[in-house]
């Protein structure tokens, strides 16, 4: 994950009159806290704070030193000038204030339709399983925290705010971004999932038991806690793992009924033909057309991890955010998430919805989003812009 504060400068040399456009490359300022001690996360009943520690990278960063595979605070990183698309000029008056907040990737790390044993068989799928993934929604509150102490004027959610179109993972990431209960937890109470010290896959880190050891992290991460919620208004980008199961497989009925059912894959069966990639949905559709490829065990069930259809997504995203009406200046497609929304009088952001909805995480561009975005840098006239895709 990543997030930002990115302040816009009129500079007294522009880039071409025609649209006054000026493209960004806005990832200033990473403000994640990664919530990797006991400390962190409250592990008794009641609600948890989100840990204060967090902050900007120009003051301080995360490193492993001394090799000994625990991060401490290390030296800050300066901010670099990027010259690729327009010589560097002196800054002139501010325009607007926006943060950007990116690949949050909120995920149910124990939904059973994670496929966290593929990484065994290599390239091209070899992330599928995180270590950090217990404690994804709690990093985005504090991500939220430091973005409310930039104050900006408007966020931009750009993209993989959640992992694998889950229904909870939604919902979760929706109460980070607008403030009060959050409950990470999914199936039955506790913690029920790949990393489990009673786990004996070698793959697979168990924070109770491996080293760096952390005991009881994984039962506090399941506990409710409050977020802030973002004070400024925020307008959503889409990413291919808001649409496809892990980012790269179109829902399919298999797939949500292993999403939703009692049952997890606990060693792979490499003899069978497992699909190389995801988003070729014929190869899976017959490598689950009898079920999970391999041995399984009984877990809890969970009505609450189905699939969003893309419509059910947006819909979300339009009640939730800046886009449902509040925010003079934003507007939309009718097909898809492309549409521009005004920071102040004088900057435009364009969205661009660039997920390619039959599979795969590398993207598409289609003649009528060209075409939409010719007519969109029309009519900003004399804004600036800054154009937004994942």
């Amino acid at each position: 994950m990543s997030a930002g504060g990115v302040r816009v400068r009129r500079r007294r040399s522009r880039i071409g009159r025609s649209g006054a456009i000026l493209v960004a490359t806005a990832i200033a300022i990473a403000v994640a806290a990664i919530l990797l001690a006991t400390g962190s996360l409250s592990s008794v009943g009641g609600e948890a704070s989100p840990a204060s520690v967090s902050g900007s990278t120009l003051r301080a960063s995360f490193a492993d030193l001394d090799g000994d595979g625990f991060l401490e605070r290390s030296a800050g990183e300066p901010l670099v000038d990027r010259t690729e698309l327009a010589p560097a000029a002196t800054p002139g008056r501010e325009l607007a204030l926006f943060a950007q907040l990116s690949d949050a990737h909120v995920r149910d790390e124990e939904s059973p339709a994670r496929a966290v044993q593929v990484d065994r068989l290599g390239s091209p799928v070899t992330e599928a399983f995180r270590p950090q993934e217990a404690l994804s929604a709690q990093t985005m509150a504090a991500a939220v925290s430091s973005l409310n102490a930039l104050a900006p004027d408007a966020v931009v959610v750009s993209g993989d705010l959640i992992d694998s179109a889950q229904r909870n993972e939604l919902n979760q990431a929706l109460s980070v971004l607008e403030g009060g209960s959050v409950e990470p937890d999914s199936g039955a109470r506790g913690y029920d999932g790949p990393q489990a010290a009673s786990s004996a896959d070698p793959f697979i880190y168990r924070p109770d038991v491996d080293a760096p050891t952390h005991p009881g992290l994984l039962e506090a991460a399941q506990q409710p806690f409050r977020s802030p919620g973002l004070d400024a208004p925020w307008y959503p980008v889409l990413g291919n793992h808001e649409l496809l199961v892990q980012g790269e497989a179109p829902v399919t009925a298999q797939l949500e009924r292993i999403s939703v059912g009692g049952r997890r894959l606990v060693e792979l069966d490499t003899s069978q033909a497992i699909p190389q990639r995801a988003s070729d949905a014929e190869v899976l559709e017959r490598a689950l057309s009898e079920g999970l490829p391999g041995r399984t065990r009984a877990t809890p069930a969970d009505p609450a991890r189905r699939y969003l259809t893309a419509e059910e997504l947006i819909g979300g995203f339009g009640e939730a955010s800046g886009l449902g009406g509040s925010a003079a200046g934003a507007t939309r497609a009718q097909d898809g998430l492309d549409y521009h929304f005004d920071v102040g009088p004088d900057l435009r952001l364009i969205v661009l919805d660039l997920v390619r909805r039959t599979g795969g995480s590398s993207g598409r561009v289609t003649g009528e989003q060209v075409a939409w975005l010719r007519g969109e840098l029309r009519a900003a006239d004399e804004r600036w812009i800054v154009i937004a895709s994942h």
